[in-house]
């Protein structure tokens, strides 16, 4: 019965409650989606890599060491050898070591280079290992695997051709004109930095980088267009079958003095990992460092906490200020009011009734614009998910239902309740008679 009078006389004040109600509304959806996309970016984090012991490179911090092998940020301003990795891969606790080397990009995106050890031992998350939504792994100095984000940003597919460009960065003194790749895998999404990267041999990467350029002008690397099919493209030039791999383009031997930029190692023991690191840390020898790649991730999660928490301090605020505006719309409205309390105080409704019915209000009021902006959220995710992915650099889950979104709406239904007992208590007062 209250209820039913609640949701009426919000009905008889519609463009005071409409305006309240699009405020909230609006700052729900700023509130939701930023708890969502803040979670699905930490989880995304957290499951960058899993299933790696160690990761070695030059002797260098931490934290820039992680950044460059698992996130592709920058490279160290040193170099280790293949040298270097055999004499630690010689260790009995090592079981496995997958070599990485960085330095090439194309149309903006990292070229990776390693070997087929990596498709077999690199995984993310709960220990997933990394599959194949097409083709497979490269087996000459030709062909390259991309990730998932680059097949689709580039709409490559199995068999393209492209070009390689030297440096980091999008302006490009050097594109590898005369060592065309061969795209001959895709990966499946893992949501991790691996879906936005290329995959090449480190054979492919050296020959590369032995053939001599045609220009040093500079050049700007752009996604190639694809949508005008009859038009000729730089990256993208008609497939070839690669169905096998080309038997002119073996993978030959690497020299023991060829640089790269880290290496993932796998230990036969898990107890050996504190050991093993400092070993290597501490061997003047060969000037290395070592990092375990959980408990540096935690170190840098860290670091990012402050800007976590500032985000949530932000929303936070935007949703009290908007309670606020409710909470002065059911003060202004309660001197117009005072003759349907009469009315149902000669009803018979008591003074605690009143102060239920006030309440009851506000309630259904965020309940409905709580219940609509999920609903909008979930939309305009489903519908942009691909763009949100390529600016962010995550998969994000269209669900918003998590415990953190039953939390957050708990607490926005507590601070309604705690806000709107001011009015709630000034109708009370003022019909105890």
């Amino acid at each position: 019965m209250l209820l039913r009078l609640a949701v009426r006389s919000l009905s008889f004040r519609k463009q005071s409650v409409l305006l309240t109600f699009f405020a909230i509304f609006l700052s729900l959806i700023v509130l939701f989606a930023v708890e969502h996309i803040r979670a699905q970016v930490k989880q995304s984090f957290t499951r960058s890599v899993s299933g790696v012991d160690l990761i070695v490179g030059p002797r260098t911090g931490d934290l820039t060491l992680l950044l460059s092998s698992v996130f592709h940020r920058g490279v160290p301003s040193s170099a280790m050898t293949l040298d270097d990795l055999n004499a630690i891969t010689a260790y009995p606790q090592v079981t496995w070591s997958v070599p990485i080397s960085l330095g090439d990009t194309h149309a903006g995106f990292t070229v990776v280079g390693t070997n087929t050890d990596f498709f077999e031992y690199f995984q993310t998350g709960d220990q997933v290992s990394l599959s194949f939504e097409q083709g497979r792994p490269f087996a000459a100095s030709n062909e390259v695997v991309i990730g998932a984000q680059v097949a689709h940003a580039l709409h490559y597919q199995i068999g393209q051709s492209i070009v390689l460009a030297h440096g980091l960065g999008d302006v490009s003194f050097h594109h590898h004109d005369d060592h065309t790749l061969f795209v001959v895998g895709i990966l499946a999404p893992t949501g991790t930095p691996v879906d936005h990267a290329l995959y090449t041999s480190l054979q492919a990467l050296a020959q590369a980088h032995d053939s001599q350029p045609k220009s040093l002008k500079p050049s700007i690397q752009k996604a190639p267009d694809t949508h005008h099919h009859g038009h000729e493209h730089d990256y993208a030039p008609e497939r070839v079958d690669v169905s096998s791999p080309d038997p002119t383009k073996p993978l030959k031997p690497m020299a023991s003095s060829t640089d790269i930029t880290s290496a993932f190692l796998g230990l036969a023991n898990p107890v050996s990992v504190l050991s093993m690191q400092r070993m290597i840390n501490l061997d003047n020898a060969r000037p290395l460092s070592a990092i375990i790649p959980g408990v540096t991730l935690n170190q840098l999660w860290q670091i990012l906490r402050f800007v976590e928490t500032t985000l949530q301090v932000i929303t936070w605020l935007i949703v009290l200020a908007t309670l606020l505006g409710l909470v002065t719309m059911l003060l202004a409205s309660m001197r117009e009011r005072e003759a349907e309390f009469a009315v149902f105080r000669a009803l018979g409704a008591r003074p605690g009734q009143l102060f239920l019915l006030i309440q009851l209000e506000a309630i259904a009021l965020v309940s409905l614009a709580i219940l609509s902006s999920y609903v909008t959220l979930t939309l305009l995710i489903l519908f942009a998910s691909t763009s949100l992915s390529l600016a962010l650099g995550v998969s994000v889950s269209t669900s918003l239902f998590s415990n953190a979104m039953l939390f957050n709406v708990g607490w926005v239904f507590l601070s309604v309740l705690i806000s709107t007992s001011i009015p709630a208590w000034n109708a009370y007062k003022s019909n105890l008679k």
